[in-house]
């Protein structure tokens, strides 16, 4: 059972990175689970955060071998296949949905402050801003109808595909035929998958230099910005530099770990939106401390709290000024920062589907060298023996956003 974390006095010289450490360790107790490391880094002090974060870089994961490379794998695997993951998964799926129904609000809170502008200054931006916005409902239904069909798909891949595959008492032939069409299934998923994530791509450009028609045409009747919103931005700016700093680091923490990992779903695990969760689940597995990722995830929470908190000090300001600045800093808002966002719900369909098709190609490849049980090809190696449901685990994710988009209205 983990224990109560003791506190630091204010005023005293801040602690070391080795007693920051020893504290989580402390607190997380036996067994160590990600769940406890986690829920003990939230009970750490700002100044305790900044240690961890800061000392993280020369105190990498003690991975070496491709045996520490395979155990590191085989419980950051087991970890996302945990039903303890299943909530983090849903509140993922639940902040992706949130983020898809915030760019249409803020599509129709654009589109009726560019209708008025048109009207006063005799301008022509709202067919240009509605194609767009009609672009992006598209996408966004089309991202929901390939979640939910996907979703089932990858879920038969985990529990049914590989057990068929590896069932002696069927003939090989009738094994290769069933990764076959599985396969091909597979390559039609990973396609639309593709082709969305393509016409997202050309939608962001797009807008990017609709936006910047806007603003230049913007810049000759705006005022000057008022001193308070300045600041704001060059705090947003600093500190959404310190958040990429802080992701760095937890990609060379724990993503950075698992490259050349011969299993490609523990990586898409692993550069998921609950990958901190993963990542601490290989290093228990490997019998090494978590408390440094551990420490950069509560960092990295704190400092995109304080991102949020900034933007809607922002907002409130931004009310203050003329009507046109207001619009001009919302188009820049909506593709730099809302619609970046929610790329990450569109690379999650194209990497699960890459990804899938891949293990299944490995499968099929070594049904047809002859299917030796001792040559196994290492997702089906783990999911048979270690009870990895890696692509089962996802689904969850998929299945929430999909029911979720289902509720907005286009």
């Amino acid at each position: 059972m983990a224990s109560t974390l003791p506190s630091y006095t204010a005023g005293e010289a801040p602690p070391s990175y080795d007693s920051v450490v020893h504290k989580i360790e402390a607190a997380v107790g036996s067994p160590r689970t990600p769940e406890k490391y986690l829920a003990a880094v939230q009970k750490l002090s700002s100044a305790e955060i900044s240690v961890i974060a800061e000392g993280a870089k020369d105190h990498p994961p003690p991975i070496h071998t491709e045996e520490d490379k395979k155990t590191f794998a085989i419980g950051a695997a087991q970890a996302a296949s945990q039903d303890s993951a299943t909530d983090l998964l849903k509140q993922a799926a639940d902040k992706a949905t949130s983020a898809a129904k915030n760019i249409q609000d803020v599509f129709q809170s654009i589109q009726l402050k560019i209708t008025e502008i048109d009207q006063i200054h005799k301008s022509n931006f709202l067919p240009d801003l509605s194609s767009h916005q009609k672009t992006f409902n598209s996408i966004l239904q089309d991202s929901r109808l390939l979640s939910a069909d996907i979703s089932q798909y990858g879920k038969s891949f985990d529990e049914i595909i590989v057990q068929f595959c590896a069932d002696k008492t069927i003939s090989l032939q009738e094994r290769i035929n069933k990764i076959g069409e599985f396969i091909k299934r597979a390559e039609e998923f990973e396609n639309r998958s593709a082709d969305t994530h393509s016409r997202f791509e050309k939608l962001m450009h797009d807008f990017t230099t609709f936006v910047g028609h806007f603003s230049s045409w913007a810049k000759g009747k705006e005022g000057e910005l008022t001193t308070e919103i300045e600041s704001l931005n060059k705090e947003i700016q600093e500190l959404q530099e310190k958040l990429q700093k802080l992701q760095k680091s937890l990609v060379i923490l724990g993503v950075a770990a698992g490259v050349g990992l011969p299993v490609l779903a523990v990586a898409t695990a692993l550069s998921g939106p609950f990958a901190p969760f993963v990542a601490i689940g290989g290093l228990i597995a490997l019998g090494a401390t978590a408390a440094s990722i551990a420490g950069i995830s509560i960092a990295i929470v704190v400092t995109s709290n304080q991102i949020e908190a900034k933007q809607t000090e922002k907002e409130k300001l931004l009310n203050q000024v003329e009507k046109i600045q207001h619009t001009r800093q919302d188009l820049v808002d909506l593709g730099k920062e809302k619609l970046t966002v929610f790329t990450d719900s569109v690379k999650i369909l194209t990497g699960y589907w890459t990804r899938t098709t891949a293990n299944a190609r490995e499968i099929k490849d070594w049904l047809e060298d002859g299917a030796n049980m001792a040559d196994q090809p290492k997702f089906m190696e783990m999911n048979l023996k270690h009870g990895v449901r890696i692509y089962s685990a996802l689904a969850v994710y998929l299945e929430n956003y999909a029911s979720g988009l289902g509720t907005l209205e286009y």
